[in-house]
């Protein structure tokens, strides 16, 4: 089993690389690709934030996380970039 997402593929420090997951179907055919959609942690504003910065990547799968997370949280996040 293997679990990643291409998106938080954080650790290039430690030698880890984004297309270790994009490539990973290429390497193991045979592999299953199960897809979560439903993000627990996070509320909608936090979500829908970072999924309008990283789809502006064109180097990763497309995804549709949804905020699951209970309590919605009414305050506002700002970012400027």
């Amino acid at each position: 089993m293997c679990v990643g997402d291409d998106d938080q593929a954080i650790y290039a420090f430690r030698g880890s690389n984004p297309a270790f997951i994009l490539e990973f179907k290429q390497d193991y055919p045979s592999a299953q690709i199960v897809h979560l959609h439903a993000n627990y942690r996070s509320h909608h504003t936090i979500v829908a934030s970072a999924d309008a910065i990283i789809k502006k990547n064109q180097h990763r799968y497309e995804k549709d996380v949804k905020s699951r997370a209970r309590g919605e949280n009414s305050s506002d996040a700002f970012l400027s970039i």
